[in-house]
């Protein structure tokens, strides 16, 4: 649910901290001063995610062959275990999707990279190298910062989309799993 409770309670918080006190004495908020631009980052999950640049920022999908991979090592490693989202649903999009990457909605976007990011996250070293040329800590780097980028982008704090909620709960199983995942 959308509200301005986190808006309100940043913006007194940052008032706070740079007026050296934990009450606020006035009840208005001057919104042109430095203290509540900064306080954007907050609302907008850049600070929550790590990245201090709130504007919207590009994604550069992996090519075709890649996604449809990294499509097929989600629905064989993860998708068993977590069971969010309607696989042939999904798959029917994203095929969609990579037929006109440059017009698919932020929440698709937001999915798909959470999707990348869980199914580098359920590969072992090994396997990672073998199928991608590359290590898996480089390509969880990759994926993960795809996957915040695009979360950012859709709004996900202040958004009721269950496309993109599902896109931050894979994002915080990627960052949780520890290798959970991992194939044997």
């Amino acid at each position: 649910m959308e509200s301005n409770l986190w808006k309100v309670v940043s913006a007194e918080a940052s008032q706070a901290v740079l007026d050296g006190s934990s009450d606020s004495d006035d009840d208005t908020i001057d919104r042109t001063r430095p203290e509540y631009q900064q306080s954007q980052t907050f609302h907008s999950g850049g600070l929550l995610l790590g990245i201090a640049e709130v504007n919207e920022l590009p994604i550069e999908h992996p090519d075709a062959a890649t996604i449809l991979r990294l499509w097929q090592i989600y629905l064989d490693h993860v998708n068993p275990i977590t069971k969010l989202i309607h696989a042939p649903t999904l798959q029917q999009e994203i095929i969609s999707a990579i037929a006109n990457m440059n017009n698919i909605s932020k929440s698709l976007e937001a999915l798909m990279c959470g999707c990348y990011t869980l199914a580098i996250m359920s590969l072992t070293t090994e396997q990672a190298h073998s199928t991608f040329g590359e290590s898996k800590e480089i390509l969880f780097f990759r994926y993960s910062g795809l996957t915040r980028r695009a979360l950012l982008n859709s709004n996900f704090l202040r958004t009721s989309d269950i496309t993109v909620l599902i896109a931050f709960v894979l994002y915080i199983i990627s960052l949780s799993s520890g290798g959970d995942f991992e194939s044997r």
